[in-house]
């Protein structure tokens, strides 16, 4: 039998860090025996969805009940029968399968015919996640027409993006194919040859880096976990860039301190994408390390439109509220706020006679 499992955060985000590992580990577990058929986000992020394969309901449960984040408290879930290959038309799948499964989802999710054939406690969304995909500004046509008109990634990054895509859920940390563009525009454009990249993931933005500076530059990459930094480097590796790039593993707190200690550490161009509730706090380090005239990039300013809904009062949404009015209103730095994916700040220190 075939169930549908709905995982509604009960914490906020930031405190399931500590399980992130356990939960991979667990979920690899399940898509390779064959019991979880498809795991991801739905539209509002803060809601999970299994697609999974058991005895019965009451089996359905128990496996559920064993992912580490249920097991932490971090999150509810309830099990609903669903025959997933009537709604889907198609037969049992394999992880191997998990992309074209995607797009079949959402586009039964998104037909009114078919979401009768499911189950009625689930709300049609209006909007879904796919890999690289973070734009909640633009109707998806139009997003579909910016993204099929921004440059590309070559077969490196679209290798990375795939295996970054079946990882499930993670993988909407990967930022957009249109972000990825400008990054690499935007360093070939201004000639940057040091380029910061706080929040490595899988590697994307680091690639996007790498390729930018050229043979000559040099990336300075930082993530905490070192399962996603072994993927990257795969990839940076078969893209030939892999020389290019310094990879640390650490919390960004302590690698940023470190960076500050090494006077010679002046970078051109930083790409901020890491813990939204100490935003502020990261970009004050980043900007102590930038060259004269260097640029940063902040991701995720719009934070899913959370941002201008007072019902979200987690300390991600509140810290992003924060740092956006605050550098709106800095002196110190001329700032754009781009509509770009969910939102993006560009950030220049002002020249000092031109303070106040």
């Amino acid at each position: 039998m075939w169930y549908l499992v709905i995982r509604r955060d009960a914490q906020p985000r930031q405190a399931w860090t500590a399980t992130l590992d356990e939960h991979l580990a667990w979920m690899k577990l399940q898509h390779e025996s064959g019991t979880v058929m498809f795991s991801g986000p739905s539209a509002d992020i803060r809601t999970g969805i299994y697609v999974m394969r058991a005895r019965s309901l009451e089996h359905a449960r128990h496996i559920a009940a064993e992912d580490p984040f249920t097991k932490a408290g971090h999150c509810t879930f309830e099990c609903l029968e669903w025959d997933v290959r009537q709604i889907l038309g198609t037969g049992p799948f394999s992880v191997a399968e998990l992309d074209a499964l995607k797009k079949a989802w959402r586009e039964a999710w998104d037909d009114p015919a078919s979401q009768s054939a499911g189950p009625a406690a689930i709300p049609r969304a209006s909007r879904d996640w796919t890999a690289g995909r973070m734009c909640f500004q633009l109707e998806a046509a139009m997003e579909r027409y910016v993204v099929a008109h921004s440059e590309s990634y070559g077969s490196s990054g679209k290798a990375l993006v795939d295996e970054t895509a079946a990882l499930g859920e993670p993988a909407v940390m990967m930022i957009a194919k249109e972000q990825y563009a400008l990054l690499r525009g935007l360093t070939e454009l201004l000639g940057c040859k040091r380029a910061l990249d706080i929040g490595t993931f899988t590697g994307l933005s680091a690639l996007a880096f790498a390729e930018g500076v050229g043979p000559e530059g040099r990336v300075t990459t930082i993530d905490r976990n070192p399962a996603w930094v072994e993927i990257a480097q795969k990839h940076w590796a078969a893209a030939g860039v892999r020389e290019r790039i310094d990879a640390q593993i650490g919390e960004a707190n302590d690698r940023l301190h470190e960076l500050a200690a090494n006077s010679g550490a002046r970078f051109d161009i930083a790409f901020l994408d890491v813990d939204k509730a100490r935003t502020r706090e990261y970009f004050e380090q980043t900007l102590n390390l930038m060259a004269p005239g260097g640029l940063i990039l902040v991701d995720n300013a719009l934070w899913h439109g959370w941002v201008l809904d007072d019902a979200h009062t987690d300390a991600d949404t509140d810290g992003m509220r924060r740092f956006n009015e605050e550098v709106a209103n800095d002196s110190r730095v001329k700032a754009v706020l781009l509509p770009i994916a969910d939102g993006m700040w560009l950030i220049r220190r002002r020249h000092p006679a031109s303070h106040g």
